[in-house]
């Protein structure tokens, strides 16, 4: 299981498979924060599959996390080929990331 630190979310990846040119990632998420916190997937979660950025397809958790609450979830990819190597990011575009490999 890998997991990782983002801003105050710690976030688990509890697995993986590729189904119908889909790459599922399913997600546990603590919001290890004193106040509310939000993610916007789409803006802040990507995909660098073989070096290439994949944009999020879709994603299936509650996203506005009281303090302490714990979510399970899927975010989800569309693929056109095979993967040999993959890279699961955080963070919004014009700021740090954080990332993961997906082994």
């Amino acid at each position: 299981m890998n997991t990782l630190n983002y801003g105050k979310l710690f976030i688990t990846i509890l697995g993986k498979q590729v189904d119908s040119g889909m790459f599922t990632i399913n997600i546990k998420i603590k919001n290890n924060a004193t106040l509310t916190s939000i993610i916007f997937p789409n803006e802040e979660v990507r995909l660098i599959a073989d070096g290439q950025v994949i944009p999020l397809e879709d994603y299936k958790f509650e996203n506005n996390m009281n303090p302490g609450q714990e979510v399970t979830g899927t975010l989800l990819f569309k693929l056109s080929a095979k993967v040999k190597k993959a890279v699961l990011q955080f963070g919004k575009t014009v700021l740090p990331k954080v990332n993961v490999e997906l082994k």
